[in-house]
C-alpha cells in the first residue's frame, strides 16, 4: 500500500480536526485532559486516517526513547532467538521498541558497545556470556541501566536474569521421586 511518504502526520490530524498540535498530543498522551467532544472528534480522525504516532518524536517530547538495546553474541543459536522473541513480545506489550546489536567478535566489541551507548536507548539487555575487560569498564560508565540476561553479573551495580540449572535439576528430580519415579536416567 502506501509508502513512508504517504504516512499521515500529526499536523494532518490537527488540521482535519481544527485543533492545535498540542490538543492532538494531549488526546494521545493525556486524554482525560481534553473535552470529551474534542477528544472523540480527534480519535475518530486518527482512526479514519490511520494515524500512528511516531515513537521517535514521542521520545523526544517525553525525553524517553522507549527503546531498549538487546546485545547478543550471535543469532545462530535457537536459544538466543527464542529469548529475543520473548523480549520482543514483552516489549510490544509495554509499548517499547527493541534495537538489536550483534557482538560476535572480540575485535570489534568496543565499537559495538560504543554504538549501543550512542543509540540513545533507555536500557540495555546484555546476553553476552563473555566480554573483555575493556568492554566491562565501558559498561560501568554506561548512562542507562544494564541487565545481564542468561548470565550473572559479578557486580551488584547490574541486575541479572538467568536460570539456576542446578536448582532446577534438583526440583525436577525431587518432584519425580515424590510422584513415585524411582528409576531416572541421568546423563553426565
Amino acid at each position: 500500500e502506501g509508502g513512508f511518504m504517504d504516512q499521515i502526520k500529526i499536523y494532518d490530524v490537527a488540521g482535519s480536526a481544527g485543533v492545535s498540535l498540542a490538543t492532538v498530543s494531549r488526546v494521545l498522551n493525556h486524554p482525560e485532559k481534553v473535552k470529551p467532544a474534542t477528544r472523540d472528534k480527534v480519535l475518530k480522525i486518527i482512526k479514519d486516517k490511520g494515524y500512528k504516532p511516531n515513537a521517535n518524536a514521542r521520545g523526544l517530547a517525553s525525553r524517553k526513547s522507549t527503546t531498549v538495546a538487546v546485545v547478543v553474541p550471535t543469532l545462530k543459536r535457537a536459544s538466543i532467538s527464542e529469548m529475543i522473541q520473548g523480549i520482543v513480545d514483552s516489549a510490544n506489550e509495554y509499548g517499547y521498541m527493541i534495537r538489536l546489536f550483534v557482538n560476535d567478535s572480540t575485535e570489534n566489541e568496543k565499537d559495538v558497545w560504543g554504538n549501543v551507548i550512542a543509540s540513545s536507548v533507555d536500557g540495555i539487555l546484555l546476553m553476552n556470556n563473555e566480554m573483555s575487560r575493556d568492554v566491562f569498564e565501558l559498561i560501568q560508565y554506561t548512562p542507562v541501566p544494564v541487565i545481564f540476561v542468561n548470565g550473572l553479573s559479578k557486580r551488584k551495580a547490574f541486575g541479572s536474569v538467568g536460570i539456576n540449572n542446578e536448582k532446577c535439576g534438583y526440583e525436577i528430580t525431587k518432584q519425580m521421586i515424590e510422584k513415585g519415579n524411582k528409576k531416572m536416567p541421568f546423563w553426565v
